[in-house]
């Protein structure tokens, strides 16, 4: 029988693709097949009698006689939501019309002060196809818009120049946001002539889910990737993957196409020179003839009558094309001089999105593990073979966080064996191969994790959509539900400026949704720069910042560095000491976490998976140690509002308070590395001695307060009570 979340997933799997899109914006169904993306071209910018009124509707008639723009992609993938745009230009302006396909226009980003966060359109001018000094305009879909403009200094570099004045309106139609852009031409300082040559860039920044960066050709900022813009009359243009006439009289071309640069119809010659003393008929020089591909090398007629669009089918006349084959398009005269040229090469297509409505999958019901143990607490190892399971657990490791497949030997049920009879835990990754091979019944098994740091940025997006996880989500569910989903997330959690993040702060909170157990990872001496070691706060900051976006509601855990794992060329990193360690285990303690995992690979000097230097084995030994110790009170609920910290040196001085069995439990670290010597009082702490866990000493508690000197980093824990 099939499964409740089973039928979920099929009743709301929601297929889009790129391929092609119905005049009401509705996707086509998916293809396995590479698809183009346009490398090379030229576009028109032709003068229209009359302009088109800015209004968001696009029913104006100039946009008939415009230059269209289709069929977007990029770089090195197809794209799940279209964008069809237009450019023209009067005596005065250039216009620009957009039409930007989306399934969820009620959903539009708009808030963020920062355009390029929104749903939004990258324009880009070159005038002359001069790099230094391309215009760059951000419109979002509210028709909020940033317009810049450079102009040449005394020296001829470029000079920030006056901000431009653009006209713009914005819409929406049942499944798309519209915008149409008047930009003024004489701001821009560049004359334009019948001869002159410009670039002109059209991108376009998708943030509903799922988030989605296209092109018409190029990427962001890169004005060198950008199609000629030309300003020569002519009237036949490309349309996409097409031609068009936009003249008022009926027309005739012939359109060639090739692939791999060879001209269609032509017969190559190649000669193998063979050994000169080789006997036989083959000695001497070989001649062969390799035939042309598909076409005709004069082109296929094509007539067009004002106004008409015909699209070119490059697969009739190529055949099928691999991923990575180019192939170029020439729109030619009847004297078969080039009117037009366009190139492509096929990329992957982009992968089919799977919709899902995780507000109705069932609330898990997790069978008892380790971790509703109030005597366990979770100290993990990242992605490490079970052969260590021995030397890890005199560390005090008790979870293998992934890695079930990542060495030949043991793997899947024999890595989840070894690691067992170490007393370990192992968090998989969820597969269809670890299903079918029923690793989920292990009982070593504690959970599935997702792909490491999936809010991480590929190319300005995160690695792995909010969907994509959303349906691992319900696969997870329908294969276990008894098993909880772990999610461990990058340094963007803390570091807002990191150039890989992927996500924004408000989306991180959904993002979480999908998770059960979710952890984060920042290493300040390997990844902060020369002043990282300054800088352990920010493990503290990225806790604070999870325990807000889920509310407190899921368990957290932090992942730590124990070692320098940059490579040699990285000088500005360094490996941190067994201290700075113990600072960073008790920072993430102290503001909420309930697990600990050690990042052990490394690839400065020799690469290998496991580098602990024999101090820091040391250390860790020790450290694992006491916070084992103390498990069951870490695992008891949290004081707030328990304890008041005064700072006497200008630093900061965070605590995390227990109470068990009528003893009270402060947890303190100094979070600057400076000295300090603070106040702590304790609310309904009798006056005595506070014994100091793991230091041999006790502090006096006098009016419910302690004083007590922390060293730079430094880590107390205070025993009050019985």
């Amino acid at each position: 029988m099939t499964s409740p979340v089973a039928r979920l997933v099929a009743v709301l799997v929601l297929f889009v693709a790129s391929s092609a899109w119905a005049a009401d914006g509705a996707p086509a169904l998916p293809s396995s097949e590479p698809v183009p993306t346009r490398v090379e071209s030229v576009l028109a910018a032709p003068l229209v009698e009359a302009p088109p009124l800015i209004d968001g509707k696009l029913d104006d008639a100039a946009w008939a006689r415009a230059q269209p723009l289709r069929h977007f992609s990029f770089k090195k993938a197809g794209v799940n939501f279209q964008t069809e745009g237009w450019i023209c230009r009067d005596a005065r302006n250039f216009y620009i019309a957009a039409r930007c396909f989306d399934d969820r226009v009620d959903k539009l980003v708009t808030k963020n002060d920062a355009l390029w966060r929104n749903d939004c359109l990258e324009i880009y001018l070159v005038p002359n196809k001069d790099a230094k000094l391309y215009m760059h305009f951000v419109v979002d879909a509210d028709g909020k818009y940033e317009a810049p403009t450079w102009v040449p200094d005394e020296w001829g570099e470029p000079t920030a120049g006056p901000k431009v004045a653009l006209d713009i309106k914005t819409g929406r139609e049942a499944k798309a946001w519209t915008a149409e852009i008047g930009i003024p031409i004489e701001p821009l300082g560049v004359p334009i002539k019948p001869s002159s040559v410009w670039a002109f860039g059209l991108n376009r920044e998708k943030w509903t889910e799922p988030v989605e960066i296209s092109s018409f050709q190029g990427g962001f900022n890169r004005p060198a990737e950008y199609p000629d813009l030309v300003f020569d009359g002519r009237t036949i243009v490309v349309d996409g993957l097409g031609v068009k006439s936009i003249g008022p009289n009926a027309q005739a071309v012939r359109v060639r196409v090739a692939a791999e640069g060879q001209p269609a119809d032509k017969d190559r010659e190649i000669k193998i020179d063979l050994p000169k003393d080789k006997v036989g008929p083959l000695s001497g020089t070989l001649k062969i003839k390799i035939p042309g591909v598909g076409g005709s090398d004069k082109g296929e007629k094509v007539k067009l009558a004002p106004g008409e669009s015909q699209k070119i089918d490059w697969k009739a006349q190529l055949g099928q094309l691999k991923e990575g084959q180019s192939f170029t398009i020439d729109v030619l005269k009847d004297d078969g001089s080039v009117l037009a040229h366009e190139k492509y090469v096929l990329v992957a297509p982009p992968k089919a999105l799977i919709e899902l409505d995780t507000s109705k999958l069932p609330q898990p019901k997790f069978a008892p593990s380790p971790l509703d143990d109030p005597s366990f607490f979770p100290i993990g190892v990242w992605l490490q073979p079970a052969g260590k399971a021995a030397e890890y657990k005199k560390m005090g490791v008790n979870v293998f966080y992934g890695g079930e497949r990542s060495y030949p030997n043991p793997a899947g049920k024999t890595w989840l064996d070894a690691i067992q009879k170490e007393g370990a835990y192992g968090i998989i990754s969820y597969s269809e191969q670890n299903v079918a091979e029923k690793l989920q019944e292990h009982p070593a098994m504690m959970g599935w994790h997702v792909d490491d740091e999936p809010d991480q940025s590929r190319e300005g997006v995160p690695a792995v959509s909010y969907d994509a996880i959303a349906v691992l989500l319900a696969k997870v569910r329908a294969a276990a539900p008894a098993k909880p989903l772990f999610m461990n997330l990058s340094c963007g959690v803390a570091d807002e400026r990191w150039i890989g993040r992927g996500l924004r702060d408000a989306d991180y909170p959904r993002y979480c949704s999908l998770a059960d157990v979710i952890s984060y990872d920042i290493y300040p001496c390997n990844s902060l720069g020369a002043d990282g070691p300054e800088r352990f706060h920010m493990v503290a900051k990225g806790m604070d910042r999870l325990r807000k976006w889920t509310d407190g509601r899921k368990p957290l855990w932090f992942i730590l560095e124990i070692n320098r794992f940059t490579r040699n060329a990285e000088t500005d990193t360094r490996s941190p000491t067994p201290d700075e360690v113990k600072s960073q285990m008790w920072m993430a303690i102290v503001h909420g976490a309930r697990g600990l995992t050690f990042f052990c690979h490394s690839w400065f000097g020799e690469s290998t998976y496991s580098r602990i230097e024999p101090d820091m084995r040391e250390g860790l030994t020790k450290y694992t140690a006491e916070i084992h110790s103390l498990a069951t009170v870490l695992n008891s609920p949290t004081l707030t509002d328990a304890v008041k910290v005064e700072p006497t040196m200008g630093g900061r001085v965070d605590t995390l308070v227990k109470k068990l069995d009528g003893t009270t439990y402060v947890f303190a670290v100094n979070m600057y590395r400076k000295a300090e010597k603070p106040t702590i009082s304790v609310a309904g702490a009798a006056d005595g001695q506070a014994e100091v866990l793991f230091e041999n000493r006790t502090v006096e508690v006098k009016g419910g307060k302690i004083v007590d000197d922390f060293a730079p980093y430094a880590v107390h824990r205070y025993k009050i009570g019985r």
